[in-house]
């Protein structure tokens, strides 16, 4: 369940073509701000990305599993 007063972090979209850990880090700075926990991180961070092969849903609950199979599928 997200919180009543769960603020949804503002990132730019990531299509493909820009840094990987640079919207990774944006990302985690906005769920810091926002106080989102590891399940709310992995929910949200999938709507982040466009254009881009698909991510796994509701495999992973924990960010840092979740943020490593980001980096895996996009480093290039």
């Amino acid at each position: 369940m997200v919180p009543v007063h769960f603020q949804e972090p503002i990132v730019e979209p990531y299509d493909g073509t820009k840094d990987i850990h640079y919207h990774l880090k944006a990302f985690r700075i906005q769920m810091l701000i926002s106080g989102g926990s590891d399940a709310i991180k992995c929910k949200y961070f999938v709507g982040t990305l466009r254009d881009t092969a698909p991510m796994p849903l509701r495999s992973i609950n924990i960010f840092d599993d979740f943020s490593g199979k980001f980096l895996s599928q996009f480093a290039y």
